[in-house]
């Protein structure tokens, strides 16, 4: 049988889960949202029908985005304390009734998490490796041959259930391999990345397709008349900085083996 693992990234169920509820009262819609979540991972396993398993949650603390830059998300909404409580508990029923290992590491992020074990997986393994998440960031592992799994498609939102090349493609004018090259010349004022002043998402998407890496592009900000030559040459170290900032660490130790993660199989 080939094996195959399935990395979800656990908070980005969870949030939009809870996010989705318009209610205002809070003890009710945190334990609303641990149920539907709860019902989303066993979906999750349920349609993608793979041999292993992980959930990668964020610890909530600062990492080394923070240390390398520390106003990265100093302005993002925190998590509602209720929620935060009982996300270790929420974690210890996945595996207790899912048989769903989680892992969580200080100073990485769930992407990076996912990313580490997307790349040692496949170097080991012949089977996938499937992420799921709809974190922008996670669909950069496509220039490396991943498929990522939207969780939140439906009939009636009509959004696609897989991310794959074509995706990329038609989302944002780049190919999977130029991801994080755009992103960085955009910024993301949710997570506090700079970016370059004036570059928007078609002006970023034309100028890596003309000079093909952010590299390339700095180089040839001369080329560029107004206010855009003249940000990319004044804002070079930024644009290089986001870059940094957006790039997966795959370096995370995870102190776990391919042998537990595999799934329970079905009764």
């Amino acid at each position: 049988m080939t094996q195959t693992l399935l990395l979800i990234d656990g908070l980005n169920i969870l949030r939009r889960v809870y996010e989705a509820n318009p209610a205002q009262d809070i003890p009710a819609k945190v334990e609303g949202a641990v149920i539907s979540a709860l019902a989303s991972f066993r979906r999750a396993l349920a349609e993608c029908r793979t041999t292993h398993a992980l959930a990668a949650f964020d610890t909530g603390g600062k990492t080394w985005r923070h240390a390398l830059y520390p106003p990265y998300r100093q302005h993002r909404k925190p998590m509602d304390p209720e929620l935060a409580e009982v996300i270790p508990d929420f974690r210890l029923t996945l595996t207790e009734v899912l048989g769903l290992q989680t892992v969580s590491i200080d100073g990485f992020e769930a992407d990076d998490i996912i990313g580490t074990a997307y790349y040692r997986w496949t170097a080991a393994k012949d089977g996938a490796a499937i992420p799921v998440s709809t974190d922008k960031d996670v669909l950069q592992l496509i220039a490396d041959g991943a498929v990522v799994r939207n969780h939140f498609a439906t009939a009636k939102n009509g959004e696609r259930a897989w991310f794959d090349e074509s995706y990329v493609m038609d989302k944002f004018g780049v190919a999977s391999h130029q991801l994080a090259d755009y992103l960085a010349l955009l910024g993301d004022s949710s997570d506090d990345i700079p970016g370059v002043d004036k570059i928007g998402a078609k002006t970023a998407a034309r100028l890596l397709r003309q000079y093909g890496d952010l590299e390339g592009v700095l180089a040839n900000a001369g080329e560029e008349k107004g206010v855009i030559g003249k940000n990319l040459a004044e804002q070079a170290h930024l644009a290089r900085l986001s870059r940094q900032l957006l790039s997966l660490r795959t370096d995370a130790q995870l102190g776990l083996t391919w042998n537990m993660l595999r799934l329970p199989e079905p009764a």
